[in-house]
């Protein structure tokens, strides 16, 4: 193990003296854990330490007080220059303490008799010094941090004595008030304040804070302030307890002009109403792109459900019917609520004009993937699953980008359909889609969703579900009608997440032939 260099610049006018300290330091006691690598520059007159510690990094000071100068004040103004900026201990060669005590009360971290140092003595005498000092500097900064929060702090601060004297008030507190007298201010009481309220006093006098926001009319103090508006202000007063007589020491009060913030709450709430309209419009406006809970014809029928996890969400389900020919499209926008209900918008007008002159899944997703790569935002992306079916042929053909897979089941078995593929994003120059087709039975459903079904934690265990989750409840209600297993599975999963609402959209669709 490496143990720590301390570079200590060495203030002794004996040579002896000073052999006789590095001796100890450098021949520890067998047995002792030696945890310091101590690297001395001796030094026997203050102006050549002066010099070396202006022009180096030492990290620490053994002073002698009475180097050959012969004057010890010489040595008392030296202790003045760095006793802040490296720790230093006292080295004395007389029991009388009187200079050394003093030096300490300047600053020095300790003091030693020559003659009694040892080892041990020196060793730990060195860490406190180091740690004293340390804790000295916090303290001076942190001293003086204080003093910057009063002086420039952007709220008013003043401390009051235990009998609600003033005692200290920053300027900008006088500033707040308009305060045409200072010097008269400073003489009203604590509870006697213009921001002091009748049940904050009371509260104050039994408990220990209060905090409140005030409305001020300067008009009516004139006596006072020489402002003649009406403000508004956060006022929050701490009592301040004196932990040594375990008693009250006073009150804190601080206070924040909160007249500019009133205002834009006003605005800010009349903007919220107006987008909370919006919204609701939106919510409408995508609730009628929707398509029906039920279609129903003499060849299939198509059961949809969706749960936006806000008023308005980012999946997107289209059945479109060409001919004899079904198109089930279903869309996931990263993310949920406005923007991702826009891409919703847009997607639809895209996929609808692009599908007059397509009828293939995999030519569809990628014309509509260069459109949307047009439009994408950094940070966006969309999955997408299109399918085709041909109810008479029962064939299904179909196409994914990074959409979850969907499943195939009747009686006998349940499917899970799908490779890896990348979603739509502009990140990607090429795509890798998951494309095929599959000869259906004659009794075989569809089950398509998006990943806000399985992308749910469980409230008991903290895990996701994951789609094989759904794989085995698809499993568990196969023998129920689309209806009832969507219903069954929905429910299942909010006992599951422990909430009503689910954190992300969630579509759902199942085809089912007659």
């Amino acid at each position: 193990m490496n143990n720590k260099v301390v570079k200590i610049a060495f203030i002794e006018s004996n040579p002896r003296d000073a052999e006789q300290i590095i001796g100890i330091l450098e021949n520890p006691p067998a047995g002792e854990n030696v945890r310091f690598d101590f690297q001395f520059t001796i030094f026997d007159k203050l102006n050549a330490a002066r010099k070396a510690l202006n022009e180096e990094q030492f990290d620490l000071i053994l002073l002698d007080l009475l180097p050959e100068e012969k004057q010890g004040s010489e040595a008392f103004v030296f202790l003045a220059e760095y006793v802040q900026k490296i720790p230093t201990i006292i080295l004395s060669g007389s029991e009388a303490h009187g200079p050394a005590m003093d030096a300490v009360n300047m600053g020095a971290q300790d003091c030693l008799i020559k003659d009694n140092a040892d080892y041990s003595s020196l060793t730990r005498s060195i860490t406190y010094a180091a740690e004293r000092h340390r804790l000295a500097r916090e303290f001076r900064e942190n001293e003086a941090k204080l003093k910057s929060i009063y002086t420039q702090a952007p709220i008013g601060i003043a401390i009051y004595d235990e009998n609600g004297s003033p005692a200290y008030i920053n300027d900008i507190f006088i500033t707040f008030f308009g305060i045409a007298d200072p010097a008269h201010f400073r003489t009203i009481k604590l509870f006697d304040s213009p921001f002091i309220t009748l049940e904050s006093a009371e509260i104050l006098h039994s408990t220990g804070s209060v905090k409140y926001e005030k409305k001020m009319d300067f008009c009516k103090i004139p006596d006072i302030s020489n402002k003649d508006c009406v403000s508004y202000f956060s006022v929050a007063i701490n009592r301040l307890k004196n932990e040594d007589a375990d008693g009250l020491s006073g009150y804190l009060a601080t206070l924040q002009d909160i007249t500019s913030q009133k205002e834009t709450q006003n605005q800010l709430k009349q903007f919220n109403e107006k987008i909370r309209t919006e919204l609701k419009f939106a919510a409408r406006l995508q609730q009628s792109m929707e398509p029906e809970r039920m279609i129903d014809n003499e060849l299939y029928r198509i059961y949809t459900s969706y749960y936006p996890c806000e008023e308005i969400g980012g999946d997107y389900l289209e059945i479109i019917k060409i001919d004899e020919l079904i198109f089930i499209i279903s869309g996931d926008v990263s993310g949920h609520g406005l923007i991702a209900a826009l891409f919703t918008f847009l997607m639809r007008g895209i996929i609808r004009t692009i599908l007059a002159g397509v009828i293939d899944t995999q030519t569809l997703l990628e014309k509509v993937a260069v459109e949307l790569n047009d439009y994408l935002i950094e940070g966006y992306f969309i999955t997408m699953s299109v399918l085709l079916i041909d109810p008479e042929e029962r064939m299904l053909y179909y196409t994914r980008a990074g959409h979850p897979p969907f499943i195939i089941y009747n009686p006998r078995r349940v499917e899970m359909v799908g490779n890896r593929s990348s979603f739509i994003s502009p990140i990607f120059t090429e795509h890798k889609w998951d494309t095929g087709q599959i000869q259906l039975e004659i009794d075989d459903r569809i089950f398509l969703f998006t990943d806000g079904l399985f992308e749910i934690q469980d409230s008991k265990t903290g895990d996701l579900l994951g789609v094989s989750y759904i794989l085995n409840l698809v499993e568990q209600y196969k023998s129920l009608n689309p209806t009832d297993m969507i219903e069954k599975t929905v429910h299942h999963l909010r006992e599951i997440y422990g909430q009503k609402t689910f954190e992300d959209d969630i579509s759902i669709m199942v085809y089912e032939p007659k």
